[in-house]
């Protein structure tokens, strides 16, 4: 994997501190073939912030409607196996350990599986 490192200013940022609709339309194109791109700076987060927001809530939206999705299922799960019965309560129980010991061995062996390996070199 190869990353694109750009600053910010006088690099990736007119005079205006503005991103150039050509700069704006590379950058998407480039990303577009799999280009992986990132801006530094030695800004401060209040003056980066500004300027990055956009890119900031187009991947964090996701990220936290899947957790909220997630956090919503996790206790709707809980409801319902409270509502079920001591029998499906303690099957499930015997089911999560079984699941929990197998995936330790799996997650074992996985790691375990590229630990012989020499490190790959720097290019």
């Amino acid at each position: 994997m190869e990353l694109f490192i750009s600053d910010l200013d006088g690099t990736l940022l007119n005079g205006n501190a503005e991103v150039t609709e050509f700069t704006r339309d590379t950058l998407n194109r480039l990303m577009a073939k799999g280009l992986n791109f990132t801006a530094a700076t030695a800004r401060t987060l209040a003056s980066a912030g500004k300027i990055l927001s956009e890119d900031f809530w187009r991947y964090t939206l996701p990220v936290l409607a899947a957790s909220l999705v997630w956090g919503i299922a996790y206790v709707l799960y809980s409801v319902i196996m409270g509502h079920m019965g001591s029998d499906a309560v303690a099957a499930n129980s015997i089911t999560s350990i079984a699941k929990s010991l197998l995936s330790c061995l799996i997650r074992g062996v996985s790691g375990g599986a590229g630990s012989d390996r020499k490190p790959a070199r720097c290019r």
